[in-house]
């Protein structure tokens, strides 16, 4: 099931790569996605918690770069979503969108909180006009 649930949300950034490709203003889009352990002493006792990272940039004709990032965390506390649509240029970094966290207890209340939050994310793509 947790295979299943990355795949998901693998699959929706690549929906959102061909989307940021079909943007006259864009230039490239590229994708990638890494699974890590970290520790954090701060918020967890230095117990290890778990994340799915994946991203979507896309260089703008205009120099500036947009991403799209998703966080898939399993900590010691919960489950959680974490979803940014952001664009940098040489000024800073902005947020496009902003998009609630997803927490969830269990990881069943989890798989059904997500897809619904995935959806809007691979929107943002689509409507999204630079």
């Amino acid at each position: 099931m947790l295979m299943a649930l990355l795949a998901g949300v693998s699959s929706d950034m690549i929906t959102i790569a061909e989307e940021a490709r079909k943007k006259p203003a864009v230039g490239e889009a590229r994708r990638g996605c890494d699974l890590r352990k970290y520790r954090d002493g701060f918020r967890f006792d230095d117990l290890a918690f778990y994340a799915f990272e994946t991203y979507v940039e896309a260089d703008m004709l205009d120099g500036s770069l947009i991403c799209w990032l998703v966080d898939v965390y399993w900590t010691p506390a919960r489950w959680e979503l974490r979803r940014t649509f952001s664009r940098r240029d040489d000024s800073g970094e902005d947020d496009i969108m902003t998009f609630p966290d997803v927490p969830a207890d269990s990881f069943v209340e989890f798989v059904n909180r997500v897809g619904d939050a995935m959806r809007a994310f691979v929107e943002s793509a689509r409507s999204y006009n630079p």
